[in-house]
């Protein structure tokens, strides 16, 4: 293997096992937050429903039952809320336990990734500073800088691919939503509901399912975009909580289409403008991505006239 393109392959291994360390320390972060926020809805959450099975969780089953209790409107909404949010919490947890195990196997693997590469670029540097030992200095900034683009590249990489696989989620996400909002009762009683589909999911069972690893996608992909900055030497700052947020805006929608307007409309809106964030970072992504690849031709030319330059430096 030519020695650059061993070089490259060693950099790329080497970003990719730090951005696998990063992915599973922030997973711990958000298991623990996860069972914190388990633990304190426990106590608020009945327990009648906090034993639920899965198959008993059923989307139309709450809100008809929970929405038509007597007393405050709000308080009842309220209240669903904190259930919905008790249920994204186990299924997040199923969801972050399958990533970490993932992650740790793939950590495993690369333990001695950081030591080759160190090695490989000493020995490299090293041996072109002996051909041309009054260029040391540029020989070593061509190569620092090399391995700082190449490891941009590599982020850029992932972000993309994190981005990709999350808009794919939220357009699964549309289709199912928008399938319900034409073929299902919505914002209807409980038993008017079930009379038509007894016993069985529902589109939005299906949706609220998806939106809770849409919401898992969209984290990562903006850790991958903070991991980006990082190495650009730039601090992440989004003005909005979009991704953070996701689930809680789409119970909310949830709700406000059940209670005013007996369809799924304003859940449909706020994905579709996620979607479009999504979309816009991604193109910003792709312009960075061309940026890098330009730099890491030009680092290229530049070691090489180094290493080719019959001339030394004074």
């Amino acid at each position: 293997m030519p020695v650059k393109t061993k070089l490259k392959k060693l950099i790329q291994e080497y970003y990719s096992f730090k951005l696998a360390k990063t992915h599973l320390k922030n997973l711990k972060t958000k298991k623990k937050e996860c069972e914190l926020k388990l633990a304190q809805i426990e106590k608020y959450v009945d327990q009648s429903y906090t034993a639920l099975s899965k198959k008993e969780r059923r989307m139309n089953s709450l809100f008809g039952k929970i929405l038509a209790k007597k007393g405050s409107a709000l308080e009842n909404q309220q209240y669903l809320k904190s259930v919905l949010h008790f249920n994204e919490c186990i299924d997040s947890l199923e969801l972050i336990e399958f990533e970490i195990g993932i992650l740790k196997t793939k950590i495993s693997n690369n333990l001695n990734i950081e030591k080759e590469l160190k090695e490989f670029l000493k020995n490299e540097v090293d041996a072109l500073i002996k051909i041309k030992p009054k260029l040391g200095r540029r020989i070593k900034a061509a190569h620092n800088k090399y391995k700082h683009t190449i490891g941009l590249l590599k982020e850029i990489d992932e972000a993309l691919t994190s981005g990709l696989v999350a808009r794919k989620e939220i357009n699964k996400l549309l289709s199912v939503l928008r399938k319900a909002s034409r073929t299902e009762i919505w914002g209807k009683s409980f038993v008017e509901t079930q009379k038509k589909k007894k016993n069985k999911f529902s589109l939005i069972d299906k949706s609220t399912a998806k939106s809770v690893k849409t919401k898992m996608l969209l984290l990562k992909f903006e850790a991958e975009l903070k991991d980006v900055f990082k190495v650009k030497g730039l601090k992440y700052y989004s003005e909005y909580s979009e991704f953070e947020q996701f689930t809680a805006i789409y119970y909310d929608n949830l709700i406000t289409d059940w209670v005013l307007s007996k369809k799924i409309i304003n859940v449909i809106l706020n994905v579709e403008t996620v979607r479009d964030i999504v979309n816009l970072q991604l193109r910003a992504l792709r312009s960075d991505k061309t940026k890098a690849r330009k730099e890491i031709e030009k680092i290229d030319n530049e070691i090489n006239r180094i290493i080719n330059s019959k001339t030394l430096l004074k």
